[in-house]
């Protein structure tokens, strides 16, 4: 009888732990933006306003150099989302897929569900929705979708979203402007209801027998630049300034630039060729900006929400961009290569009771699968390649410092203050010192004070592709 009540105390005793354990487990709201620069007021470089995300730098810990992987959405996020590394049969393009490029890695908030959190996606995630849904989310998904007419696109490509409310589909496309500023409060456009509903998901988790996992992914300032009227009234555009670098660099090969920019191009008012015109620059970089502060609005008022429902003490915030975005700079628009410019993007790590600061180590968007697990106090799966950046976080040093992207026939490593990209045929290659030259203006791969560097940086970038072939 003593024996059985002791197993009955141990088994109670453990029943108990496991419950405090799940009960204390941290949330994770999870926001991502798309095309977004680090431009932001919590950057050296800050043309747009964005009070919002400079809060939440200043509470957590803003990496000023994080490189993503991929410069494309759909690429980009297979990498971060399954915890895996690109290469030249895998996450390649804009159309790439875990489910078809990675079938067996287990997604970050697929992970997050096995292990009891309640994974709510609003918005763009993964960049097709169907892209292991049934896998990573809970029951209830609010999400952007499209029509899908020939291998799910529209004539008009993604852009012109549908939303399962009334709201009017944004004007894009072929037939359409690269920006509108319609005087709309903020869900006359597809973001403010995102926002809305963020809003009122974490309204319900007071009562709630579940940590979340609550994926927020954010459309703008991707094209085209469609914000509410009064997010353009921020910004004077006679004042806005083009690059200083509005012209290609000197002696860099064609194949790392993204001279042809189709992506804009598709929209009326683009020149099919040549050129975006001085004054058409100004207007599109008018449109960036006041997208990335209507941004900046939608996520303020979802820290707010999330303040005001009292989850902010135990919740892990994280805000990332997938990839940069080219607006004029090397006389480019959009991403498509791997230029400084299309690859660095903003990433800030808000753990509660952690003060805010900003780190320069090189840091990689793989990272943020180990690192959110570490984080949250669950194991890694075997599969995932980054590093945890909890030993950053925790203000510690971290022996590998570079990081890796790659796009189409390029690639490239970003160390210190060099930035090396090579052809995967190695024909072509360059490189830039960017304290001396931040804009990437001139190619220093062949001036013999910078050899001894370029060598080290070739055997970096080599010894991580074939770290990557090695696990594959």
């Amino acid at each position: 009888m003593k024996l059985i009540k002791t197993a009955i105390f141990l088994i109670a005793l453990l029943t108990s732990a496991i419950t405090i354990t799940a009960s204390e487990r941290m949330n994770v709201l999870f926001i991502a933006v798309d095309d977004l620069r680090p431009e932001l007021g919590c950057f050296d470089v800050n043309r747009a306003i964005t009070p919002s995300i400079d809060r939440l730098a200043a509470s957590g810990v803003l990496f000023e150099n994080a490189y993503c992987q991929v410069p494309v959405c759909g690429a980009s996020r297979s990498s971060l989302l399954s915890g895996l590394y690109p290469t030249p049969d895998r996450f390649i393009n804009y159309y790439s897929r875990i489910d078809k490029d990675a079938p067996n890695a287990i997604t970050l908030p697929g992970h997050f569900r096995n292990n009891g959190y309640d994974t709510h996606c609003i918005g763009k995630i993964f960049h097709d929705a169907a892209d292991n849904e049934s896998h990573a989310w809970s029951n209830s998904i609010f999400r952007l979708d499209w029509h899908r007419k020939d291998e799910g696109w529209t004539d008009d490509g993604w852009r012109n979203y549908v939303l399962d409310t009334n709201l009017k589909l944004e004007n894009a496309g072929k037939s359409g402007n690269p920006y509108e500023a319609a005087d709309v409060g903020d869900t006359g456009y597809n973001d403010g209801v995102l926002t809305t509903k963020a809003i009122e998901y974490l309204n319900k988790q007071e009562n709630a027998t579940k940590p979340f996992f609550l994926s927020l992914g954010y459309l703008k300032p991707h094209l085209p630049f469609n914000a509410p009227k009064h997010y353009w009234d921020l910004y004077d555009e006679e004042e806005i300034k083009l690059p200083p670098n509005y012209l290609a660099p000197e002696g860099v090969h064609r194949e790392f630039l993204n001279l042809g920019f189709g992506e804009l191009r598709n929209y009326n008012l683009i020149p099919k060729k040549g050129a975006v015109p001085v004054g058409l620059a100004r207007k599109l970089i008018h449109g960036y900006l006041a997208s990335v502060t209507y941004i900046d609005r939608q996520i303020g008022m979802v820290l707010d929400a999330l303040e005001k429902a009292g989850l902010a003490d135990n919740t892990i915030v994280i805000l990332w961009g997938d990839h940069g975005y080219h607006l004029g700079d090397n006389e480019q628009w959009c991403k498509h290569s791997v230029m400084e410019t299309a690859i660095r993007v903003p990433l800030i790590i808000h753990t509660p009771g952690k003060p805010g600061r900003s780190v320069t180590n090189m840091v990689e968007l793989i990272d943020m699968y180990p690192t959110l697990c570490d984080l949250a106090g669950l194991p890694s799966p075997g599969h995932i390649q980054g590093t945890s950046l909890k030993p950053i976080l925790n203000g510690k040093t971290v022996e590998e410092d570079f990081a890796y992207s790659r796009w189409q026939k390029t690639e490239s490593i970003r160390m210190g203050n060099y930035h090396y990209m090579r052809t995967l045929d190695h024909s072509h290659e360059a490189l830039f010192d960017l304290e001396i030259n931040t804009i990437e203006t001139h190619n220093f791969s062949d001036h013999p004070d910078y050899q001894s560097i370029k060598k080290e940086l070739k055997s970096l970038l080599q010894q991580k592709i074939d770290k990557i072939i090695t696990s594959l």
